[in-house]
């Protein structure tokens, strides 16, 4: 605590928000906030002219209420801070994704446009191979790594040096002996892992149709699309994927109402004393657009106003300002 005047009053803040939901028993910290403004309006205010010259001179100005208001930008784009700026009901698991794969899954296609997959994160493995031994390798049967012991089912034999295999279970190393369950067997050169799936014209393929000329994948989002310019025919195909497991957060806009709570910053800024400012009841309102396409740092306006609450705050109802020492 320094007295004016002094350098050292000059304020180039910096901090850290929270928000305690109305209910909640415990903080949520909302992230880097690169503005955080309390601001307070006179409401309601009494204003005289006096009459006695020709001057007009204002004798009187009251202020009988304020209001006060606060604005935050956000850059933490959490589950939890979406939740408040969409007014959500909370963070849900909706939509989990527990790993595994598919396999000749018929799927009918549109042309030239995207159809959902329904699972996300897709690949598939690559095994290249030399000379095979015994008898063929056949689809659909588990293959199974001689060193490794890796498993995996084998979706595509229709090239003799390479098969492709989704439900790997393990790691294939190049070099050992893969074998299939009716016997087959052959030396694995090369094992590579491809993101997208084997997209095939039958659950026993005849052909593998071709990434880029008959179909295009986005095997982040799980979608596919049929090229019109391409060899598939009936709009039909059969999908062979590993996926991976995945954990959803969910935010149900609009579903929750306003965000309602107090609002609690702890200074610790660059250059200036130390603040902590107690905003007892808050409502938070988004006021700008929630940008999921951006240059630079998305950001995220909140206008909020504060309310009294002289209830349990009967000597400072809408906010306390306490200088550290």
């Amino acid at each position: 605590m320094t007295l004016a005047p002094s350098a050292n009053n000059y304020l180039y803040g910096a901090g850290k928000l929270y928000f305690k939901a109305t209910g909640d028993t415990g903080y949520l910290e909302i992230g880097n906030v690169p503005v955080f403004e309390v601001m307070m309006e006179p409401e309601e205010q009494i204003e005289h002219w006096e009459s006695q010259t020709n001057k007009k001179l204002k004798d009187v100005s009251d202020i009988l209420s304020w209001s006060v208001k606060s604005a935050i930008t956000l850059e933490e784009y959490s589950a939890e801070n979406l939740n408040i700026v969409l007014s959500g009901d909370g963070v849900q698991s909706l939509g989990n994704q527990a790993a595994s794969y598919l396999t000749d899954v018929s799927t009918a296609t549109v042309a030239d446009q995207y159809v959902d997959l329904g699972y996300t994160d897709l690949t598939y493995l690559k095994l290249s191979h030399g000379a095979i031994t015994s008898s063929p390798f056949v689809d659909a049967e588990v293959l199974t790594g001689g060193t490794s012991s890796a498993t995996a089912k084998i979706v595509s034999m229709l090239d003799t040096s390479f098969l492709l295999v989704v439900n790997v279970a393990g790691t294939f190393v190049a070099g050992e002996t893969i074998t299939g369950a009716g016997g087959a067997n052959a030396v694995c050169s090369a094992v590579e892992t491809f993101n997208g799936a084997v997209v095939a014209d039958a659950a026993v393929a005849a052909n593998i149709w071709v990434e880029g000329t008959d179909y295009t994948i986005d095997p982040v989002g799980g979608l596919l699309r049929e090229l019109s310019t391409g060899s598939i025919v009936a709009n039909g195909v059969y999908v062979s994927a590993d996926y991976a497991a995945k954990t959803n957060k969910t935010i149900q806009a609009l579903e929750g109402g306003e965000a309602e709570g107090e609002l609690l910053f702890i200074g610790n800024p660059k250059r200036g004393p130390r603040w902590r400012v107690n905003l007892w009841t808050c409502k938070l309102n988004i006021s700008g657009p929630v940008s999921f396409i951006t240059e630079e740092a998305g950001q995220i306006t909140l206008d909020v106003e504060v309310l009294s609450d002289s209830s349990n705050h009967p000597n400072s109802p809408y906010f306390n300002a306490v200088e550290a020492s």
